[in-house]
């Protein structure tokens, strides 16, 4: 009977402790790291808010919250709901998804950076068109992309827009030397 508690047993209660270490060790991240995404947030809403043209009490009062709520999240006192500082930042007059979702995924600094001004917008189109775009492009094949090609796919869309801005800039050069010279003959 004790080599068989031992060899059925002991083994199973080891698992079990293992197992529940492993749960709690799990949520211990899991917790750290929404204190960090909280925290990311809070910084963000505080950049938000500091370059805004409005005073602090209309941001609150156009986001629907207390000044002090405003406070607390900029400071990551209170957790914080997305709906809340989409609100905020909605009320900051700056790009709402674009600023979430680089703040979320870890960009906060460009996220801070890019939020008032051109990039911010940008981006703020271009993830809203993105998704139908990628659809309509790649119909059933939208299957076929692997999540390792991300990366280079990345790069290439920044190459591609980098000559897209050349030639835009080439052929807005052309037109005002056209309207700027003129005509011969006339």
């Amino acid at each position: 009977y004790v080599l068989y508690c031992f060899l059925h047993e002991v083994p199973a209660l080891s698992l079990r402790v293992v197992a529940e270490e492993r749960n709690r060790i799990s949520m211990a991240d899991q917790l750290k790291e929404v204190r960090d995404a909280n925290a990311r947030l809070a910084w963000i809403l505080a950049r938000a808010v500091e370059g805004s043209a409005r005073p602090r009490y209309a941001i609150a009062q156009r986001a629907g919250l207390h000044r002090e709520t405003l406070q607390s999240a900029m400071q990551g006192e209170k957790p914080i709901t997305l709906q809340q500082a989409a609100r905020i930042l909605h009320a900051c007059d700056v790009p709402v998804n674009a600023t979430l979702t680089l703040a979320i995924v870890g960009h906060e600094e460009l996220a801070a950076e890019w939020m008032h001004n051109e990039m911010g917008a940008f981006l703020e189109e271009f993830l809203i068109a993105l998704p139908g775009s990628l659809q309509e492009a790649l119909g059933d094949r939208i299957y076929d992309l692997k999540p390792r090609r991300a990366g280079g796919t990345a790069k290439l869309l920044g190459r591609t827009l980098t000559q897209h801005i050349a030639d835009l800039n080439r052929r807005g050069d052309a037109i005002g030397e056209r309207i700027a010279t003129p005509p011969t003959g006339a």
